[in-house]
């Protein structure tokens, strides 16, 4: 991952947060993607848009985790739920 910016204090903080939040939400996409699979197991003609949906959200929380250096993001983000921080950092407006 990027390295993240601020003072000293705003970086151990974050850096703490941020590693924290990619182990949450690599359990997250974990799940999520085997409640895909298995509906694709279910639904065969479902598989291949699965597995491209399951690729785009996994660049998209490695986007997510990368992209923000601002120690500030990470602590000001801190008890967000997964859903709302992928929300807001994918919203069309960015």
């Amino acid at each position: 991952m990027n390295e993240l910016t601020g003072s000293p204090r705003q970086i151990a903080w974050a850096t703490d947060i941020r590693n924290r939040r990619e182990q949450e939400l690599n359990a997250w996409l974990d799940r999520n993607v085997a409640t895909l699979r298995s509906v694709a197991v279910e639904k065969p003609h479902l598989t291949a848009n699965m597995e491209e949906t399951a690729a785009k959200i996994t660049a998209e929380v490695a986007q997510l985790l990368n992209d923000n250096t601002d120690s500030r993001y990470w602590i000001n983000t801190r008890n967000l739920e997964h859903y709302v921080l992928l929300n807001e950092f994918f919203a069309p407006s960015r």
